[in-house]
């Protein structure tokens, strides 16, 4: 789990925790968990795009601003 949280910080701004011990070790170990952080955020993305078209009703250019503003 440490491994999947430290994948997901250094790729995103999402800081969970603090971690101030981090080796390169760690973040050799996190490597593994790149793709699952790629698609846990294209899950959300896809999750955000179906709430601001489909279920919301916006028009397009203003769902595809908000996918844009979200990273």
């Amino acid at each position: 789990m440490r491994s999947f949280i430290t994948a997901l910080q250094f790729l995103t701004r999402i800081h969970l925790v603090r971690q101030e011990n981090l080796t390169a070790e760690d973040f050799g170990r996190s490597t593994r968990f790149f793709p699952l952080v790629g698609a846990v955020l294209g899950a959300l993305y896809l999750l955000v795009a179906l709430a601001c078209l489909a279920f919301l009703g916006l028009p397009s250019y203003t769902g595809k601003a908000i996918l844009v503003l979200l990273p």
